[in-house]
């Protein structure tokens, strides 16, 4: 097997373990050595604050944001898409005059965090796209989003679509 797609199969691996833990239950948030004396308001603040960041990324989408996006996301990124396509950090940004977000709704957050630098949120998506300009299918999809803090600065270093069976 090559080393990339051991390492994408790794990486695949390990989001999906992260996101079955985080889908069975409400909003859950680690107790790690750091985080034990956090109060309820202040693990709420960073939910709200994680919540924000990916509407950030969304809207950023929507207006072709280029340096909004490269902002919160992180130079290792990776992202996997509904159709089995994937995206990094410096081809998302390189396409992202190509791909516009026309309108999302956003639903059904659930948030976890493993460890106090590390967190995914996990929701119900519904957007519609264009594509060099033409028309994309609206899709409905739970999207996964994995952000981890780096020098005190939340940045998303995953996206994964799961498409929803109709």
């Amino acid at each position: 097997m090559t080393m990339t797609k051991l390492k994408g199969t790794t990486a695949l691996t390990v989001t999906i373990s992260l996101v079955v833990a985080a889908a069975s239950g409400s909003p859950r948030w680690a107790t790690a050595a750091g985080d034990r004396d956090s109060t309820q308001a202040d693990r709420e603040q960073l939910r709200r604050t994680l919540i924000d960041l990916e509407k950030q990324g969304w809207e950023a989408l929507k207006k072709q944001d280029v340096a909004t996006l490269g902002r919160i996301t992180a130079d290792d990124f990776v992202a996997i898409f509904s159709d089995g396509e994937r995206a990094t950090k410096a081809s998302l940004l390189k396409d992202l005059p190509n791909f516009r977000v026309t309108d999302y709704s956003m639903g059904d957050v659930q948030t976890t965090m493993p460890s106090k630098d590390f967190a995914i949120l996990i929701y119900k998506i519904t957007y519609g796209s264009t594509v060099t300009g033409e028309q994309a299918k609206r899709e409905t999809i739970v999207a996964s989003s994995a952000w981890v803090r780096r020098d005190g600065r939340w940045l998303n270093v995953f996206y994964q679509e799961t498409p929803i069976k109709k």
